[in-house]
């Protein structure tokens, strides 16, 4: 029950955190149709930011981290 209910609260703050970038984007991008770029910007940062949170592990951050730690070396 806890863990569904963290997964709830973490897309909920993911699809915020999207909308609000999407409505930045739609500031800097003139033209066009609103709605569709609207829609495909929130898809967009969903599918990035869900798979950076969700999927820390597999994510680019995880990957860098252990490329810089074997150059280092």
């Amino acid at each position: 029950m806890r863990k569904s209910k963290q997964s709830i609260e973490s897309f909920i703050t993911l699809l915020i955190g999207s909308i609000l970038a999407a409505l930045l984007m739609l500031g800097v991008d003139k033209g066009g149709t609103v709605w569709l770029k609207f829609f495909l910007y929130v898809m967009f940062f969903l599918s990035i930011t869900a798979t950076a949170f969700l999927y820390p592990n597999k994510s680019c951050t995880s990957w860098l981290g252990r490329l810089l730690k074997r150059n280092r070396s």
